[in-house]
């Protein structure tokens, strides 16, 4: 590596693990527990203290996260609105207030695109820590990095499709974007072929919903992690942390 290009260091976290390149667990939390910045401070300060340079490039795991498809009403006149309109669906779809979800997306205004919605709250608590040890920091899902990777050079309409440890994806293409997502959890992380058996089944509900042509392929995303049984959510994020980040929320 050029001494000149600064280190990027992978983190991955969900609801109860944070993880990074190299180490143990930097902390397992124990439920009702919550990613604070206090929380977060007590994990990072020691890890960063053996390494102290370079940057963070932090994956979420979808347990963390919602994901959704946004169809933009005729009649926008600005992405400030698209955005506000996005904030409001984040509610809409999974609760809370719009002002508690933080929300990135490949933003269209005449065409379907995919969202990513952030709790306020957690990106709040990362961005206080990379402040207070003086580091930069990139915050991404990790299933929309997985997304990108899937799709990555895919010119035909059709579906993608994988497991985590405990969500099952599901992505419609037209060939040039995404124009459906879905994301359903599982609960077979001790069983990773029952969870790929479940997938083959939520596909094939979801795409008689969608009335999707039935010549549509549905094409496995074979070159992301794969992931084995009691594996957490953030181990498998972490695997996705290779630079460059493409769509990254940086501070």
């Amino acid at each position: 590596m050029s001494r000149w290009r600064r280190e990027v260091h992978a983190l991955g976290i969900d609801a109860t693990h944070l993880v990074a390149v190299g180490a143990a667990p930097l902390l397992v939390l124990e439920p009702p527990q919550t990613w604070t910045t206090e929380v977060l401070g007590q994990a990072l300060r020691p890890w960063w203290q053996q390494r102290g340079r370079g940057s963070w490039r932090v994956l979420v795991a979808p347990d963390l996260c919602k994901h959704w498809t946004q169809h933009p009403p005729a009649g926008l006149r600005s992405l400030d609105e698209l955005r506000q309109l996005t904030q409001l669906q984040a509610a809409r779809l999974f609760g809370a207030q719009p002002a508690d979800w933080q929300v990135q997306a490949d933003w269209q205004l005449d065409q379907p695109f995919a969202c990513v919605a952030m709790p306020t709250a957690l990106v709040s608590a990362w961005l206080e820590c990379a402040h207070e040890l003086k580091v930069s920091l990139q915050l991404e899902s990790a299933l929309w990095v997985a997304l990108r990777l899937a799709l990555d050079g895919r010119r035909a309409a059709g579906w993608t499709c994988w497991s985590t440890p405990g969500t099952n994806v599901m992505a419609r293409t037209d060939g040039r974007r995404v124009t459906a997502l879905r994301c359903l959890r599982h609960g077979l992380g001790s069983d990773p072929d029952a969870a790929r058996q479940r997938l083959l089944a939520d596909l094939k509900q979801w795409r008689l919903v969608l009335s999707a042509p039935a010549a549509e392929p549905a094409i496995p995303a074979g070159q992301l992690p794969h992931w084995s049984a009691h594996e957490s959510e953030a181990h498998w994020a972490l695997q996705l942390g290779r630079p460059p980040a493409v769509g990254a929320a940086s501070a």
